[in-house]
């Protein structure tokens, strides 16, 4: 978990004045909502954010293939499974909960102007992430 949280953190502080480090479609979901709601901060189109989400969708099945062709255990690749002893709707709450608290992460360190300038939103986003894990 650590080194999925990390790598985050690392590819948002790399890559985050590209695109805004939206490497995720909830995250660019959420920035959309709240530029449509009236934030008066940082308008955020909803055709630049179509474009986020289809290029991290394709982002996602080159990154799926490269994983299939390196791995020994192909089956593995794609498929997370949930513990034996969760069920269903446990890891669709667990999914839903984790996925809002990235959101609103993402929202309070990295959107919001009495923070502009930070150097922790990398981080905390990225712990974000390892706590799901």
């Amino acid at each position: 978990p650590l080194s999925i949280g990390s790598m985050l953190m690392v590819m948002i502080y790399m890559g985050g004045w590209i695109s805004g480090g939206h490497f995720n479609p909830a995250v660019t979901l959420a920035v959309l909502c709240r530029s449509l709601l009236g934030a008066a901060r940082d308008e955020f189109p909803w055709r630049r954010a179509l474009k986020y989400v289809a290029s991290q969708l394709v982002g996602t099945v080159f990154g799926s293939l490269l994983a299939w062709g390196a791995l020994e255990r192909r089956s593995l690749v794609g498929y997370p499974s949930l513990p034996v002893a969760s069920s269903l709707g446990q890891g669709f709450l667990g999914e839903l909960l984790g996925t809002f608290l990235l959101a609103y992460v993402v929202l309070n360190v990295a959107m919001v102007k009495g923070v502009a300038g930070n150097s922790y939103f990398g981080f905390a986003i990225g712990m974000v992430v390892t706590a799901m894990a």
